[in-house]
Formats: C-alpha cells, sequence, structure tokens
C-alpha cells in the first residue's frame, strides 16, 4: 500500500510529533531519494521542528531545499529570499572567522565593516590547510559578490 500512497504514509508517520528529526533529515539528504516528497511531508506535519532543523543546517543547497519544501506547504512559515541570504551569510562568515585567533576582527573585514589591511597581519600568520572549514556552495546558490570575495580573501592568504 506504501507504494501506492507514499505521501499518506509519510504523512501518517510525521503527524507524530518527535518522528522528523536530525538523524531523519540527514538520511534524506544522504540517500537523495524522493526527497521532495518527504520533506514537504515534514515541513507540513511538523512545521517547527522542520524549520528549527533547516536553520541548523550548514549546507546551503539542503537549507535552501527546505526553505522550498516550506513555501511549496505553508509559504507564511518560509524563510523570504532576503532573510535566507543573510542566514547563510553569517553562517558562512562565522565558518570563515572560526579559523582566526581574532575572529571578531576576521568577521568585521567579511561583513564590509573593515578594511583588508586591517586584517592582513592576522591573515598572513595564520596557516590553514586546502580543507575548507565547511562545505560552502555560496557561489553557486548566489554569484560571486562582494561577500564572499572577502571570504576569499581572508581564506586565500592564509594557505
Amino acid at each position: 500500500e506504501y507504494f501506492k500512497r507514499p505521501e499518506r504514509t509519510l504523512n501518517a508517520f510525521f503527524s507524530v510529533d518527535g518522528t522528523f528529526t536530525q538523524e531523519i533529515l540527514n538520511e534524506v539528504m544522504r540517500t537523495d531519494r524522493s526527497t521532495k516528497m518527504v520533506l514537504y511531508s515534514a515541513a507540513k506535519m511538523q512545521t517547527k521542528t522542520f524549520k528549527d532543523l533547516m536553520l541548523k543546517r550548514n549546507d546551503f543547497n539542503n537549507m535552501l531545499k527546505m526553505n522550498e519544501a516550506l513555501r511549496a506547504v505553508i509559504p507564511d512559515e518560509s524563510l523570504g529570499d532576503v532573510e535566507l541570504k543573510n542566514i547563510i551569510k553569517e553562517k558562512t562568515a562565522n565558518a570563515v572567522a572560526s579559523c582566526y585567533k581574532d575572529s571578531d576582527k576576521i568577521k568585521a573585514y567579511i561583513n564590509g565593516d573593515i578594511a583588508f589591511d586591517e586584517v592582513w597581519s592576522i591573515v598572513k600568520s595564520t596557516k590553514l590547510g586546502y580543507d575548507a572549514p565547511a562545505k560552502c556552495d555560496y557561489i553557486e546558490s548566489f554569484g560571486d559578490d562582494d561577500f564572499i570575495m572577502r571570504c576569499i580573501a581572508v581564506l586565500g592568504g592564509s594557505i
């Protein structure tokens, strides 16, 4: 019966509080099978939990997919494009700045509040490997704006 009407089965499953968890979400995103249907059902049946888990994500593409699901089933609960981009920018700035001792100053530069020459001594004295601090699909999602170019300048100066 599940295969005939999987959305009804998912709705029944997610109608019970606590059935949509971080572990379930990770598995859904990892397997990428019926992702859209599962996300729509979870967003509809457990909106608060769904939104909380969405806001905790660091992988932007999945955060965008989850917001699309919210927008499709409960538009008033979804985030606007500007709000979502600001959250993603904040997460990106935190991830980059966390690699440096004076993270507040690095974050100020990334956010455009101070000039690069004010952080250059911090950047050049920090050596990072070639592995990224967090998977970031910012350019793919939003393009190469000044914000992400500042992130790249900071990280690139420390390699």
